[in-house]
């Protein structure tokens, strides 16, 4: 029984590692088609991995092939956050979005996973899945610094939606991360081990129960964009409390499945948090391709923490007592990065509506200038790419070289695109760029 639960922490540790390889792996090359190259490999790896798992039942394939097959998985979901921090977290629809996916996630599971009678057409259905996942790949923008493109928007590093400095938020984030994810894993470790226990026959974590996190990633969702946010951390804190009541049901093995559905509802609650605020947070950060999936990263840790701190051992006394710490650490962590307050005046709506009106004013100056660069585009006849020449040449200091190498051409081909925008607009040199830009600016 003990080897089963350690493969389990085990796989948990390669999804994580999966996510910090593809973090690694942007920061390495720049090169759009090593990218391609490594995510076609991933989902590759990951559904032969799959098929041999489900076709294959013997704990020798499971000991070597699953954690491979995490390790893509992890690679893949890093992508998936990455993209959907850098096309949403300013959208204003992160939260619908993830909600929807994270329930349309949880229904194909079931339903795979009661197809397992159905060789055939289970694997007709991961193969179609991995079709669709290489067409998609394949059509991301992964340069993302096409001007005017989707997912250009960034923050400036150091600045955040709350108003807090960037570092006190990400700590914060982390802290009430992981107290979700420890007030969770202590009876996903006890359930394991009684399922395992059981031989997945009469207890079974997989079953019927699994479909309350479909609720719960919806409701999430539709709290992640209602008011920016502003009861998410609420209604989080309150489901964490029912975690409290969880060791004392567990102690009756006649309220397994009443504790799997509250175990899954508080699963679903602490994915979507920690997913919607580290994507929010990442295009702030200097590596947002990793904190985007921070939350999947702490994740696996904090599991395998939990197992090797044999946690699920402790008494019940000793548990309720930590969950009571790791409460009081959320509140403190959500009242310091600013997720709630614990009291609320006139002057400090006065003062919110007021650095939102300055929020909203800078918004619409870059907006101005964004529309009078595309107006300059527009005037010169410019094709897109003189546009992305343009862009750098005027927006930074970098030489020819730089530039080039950044757009993955040769000097040579740089040249060429220079002669024309300098012909096409009547400059005779960078500095005439310059002048050409600030006259125009001069105008609005």
């Amino acid at each position: 029984m003990s080897r089963q639960v350690r493969y389990y922490y085990i796989d948990m540790v390669f999804c994580a590692l999966g996510f910090v390889v593809f973090a690694a792996s942007r920061w390495i090359t720049r090169n759009p088609k090593a990218y391609k190259a490594m995510m076609v490999a991933a989902a590759l790896l990951y559904i032969t991995g799959t098929i041999l798992l489900v076709f294959l039942r013997t704990a020798k394939v499971y000991r070597f092939i699953a954690p491979l097959t995490m390790l893509c998985l992890g690679i893949i979901g890093g992508m998936t956050y990455y993209c959907m921090s850098r096309y949403l977290a300013d959208s204003g629809c992160l939260g619908r979005v993830m909600g929807a996916g994270g329930a349309a996630a949880i229904m194909l599971q079931f339903a795979l996973q009661m197809m397992t009678d159905f060789p055939v057409v289970l694997l007709t259905i991961l193969v179609a899945g991995l079709l669709v996942l290489v067409w998609l790949i394949n059509r991301l923008p992964w340069d993302w610094q096409l001007p005017g493109g989707p997912g250009i928007h960034k923050q400036e590093e150091g600045d955040n939606i709350s108003g807090r400095p960037l570092h006190i938020s990400l700590v914060c984030a982390v802290v009430i991360t992981v107290s979700m994810l420890m007030l969770c894993q202590y009876y996903d470790s006890k359930l394991e081990i009684m399922a395992v226990q059981s031989d997945f026959e009469a207890l079974n974590p997989y079953e019927w129960p699994r479909l309350y996190m479909i609720i719960t990633y919806l409701i999430m969702g539709f709290l992640g964009d209602l008011k920016n946010g502003k009861y998410l951390p609420l209604f989080s804190l309150c489901a964490m409390l029912v975690s409290v009541l969880t060791p004392i049901l567990l102690a009756d093995s006649g309220k397994y499945l009443l504790c799997m559905c509250l175990f899954y509802i508080n699963v679903g609650v602490t994915i979507s948090y920690y997913n919607m605020v580290f994507c929010r947070l990442a295009p702030s950060t200097g590596w947002p391709q990793l904190w985007a999936g921070m939350g999947r990263v702490l994740d696996g840790l904090t599991g395998i923490m939990v197992y090797v701190l044999h946690i699920a051992a402790l008494s019940v006394p000793t548990i309720i007592v930590i969950d009571i710490i790791l409460l009081i650490g959320m509140i403190v962590a959500m009242v310091v990065s600013g997720e709630f307050t614990l009291t609320s005046s006139a002057q400090d709506d006065a003062q919110k509506i007021k650095e939102l009106n300055e929020i909203k004013e800078i918004k619409e100056i870059k907006i101005s200038f964004t529309d009078l660069f595309n107006e300059l585009c527009r005037q010169y006849s410019l094709t897109s790419r003189e546009a992305e020449v343009l862009q750098k040449l005027l927006f930074t200091e970098d030489d020819l070289q730089t530039i080039a190498d950044s757009m993955y051409i040769s000097r040579r081909v740089l040249s060429r695109h220079i002669s024309s925008i300098y012909q096409k607009t009547g400059a005779k040199s960078r500095i005439g760029l310059y002048q050409i830009y600030h006259a125009a600016c001069q105008e609005i």
